[in-house]
């Protein structure tokens, strides 16, 4: 397989951030994901670091974002920082769909 893919900032299941390289294939809702929880859209790729398919939940992506830019702008976070501005984000946007 060639290395023709994207690198992307992501934050697993467990928690743990970090810098996945990867070549999509596709994105798809999930009723029901082991790892993921419930109705989670997934980006289906070639994990070139783990040698392999994986699913990557994009919330998760959105969230390893949010990770990268307060660690670039040098400001102190934890998991439960990302996901409260994570939560803002869908907060606010619910707001505006109303």
């Amino acid at each position: 397989m060639s290395k023709d893919g994207v690198i992307f900032p992501y934050i697993n299941y467990k928690g743990d951030f970090s810098y996945r390289f990867a070549s999509p294939c596709k994105v798809n809702l999930e009723v029901r994901n082991k790892y993921h929880g419930d109705n989670v859209w997934l980006m289906s790729a070639y994990d070139y670091d783990k040698e392999g398919f994986r699913d990557f939940a994009i919330e998760d992506m959105i969230k390893g974002v949010i990770q990268h830019t307060l660690e670039t702008i040098g400001e102190p976070c934890d998991i439960k920082l990302v996901n409260l501005i994570h939560n803002s984000i869908k907060h606010k946007r619910l707001e505006e769909m109303h």
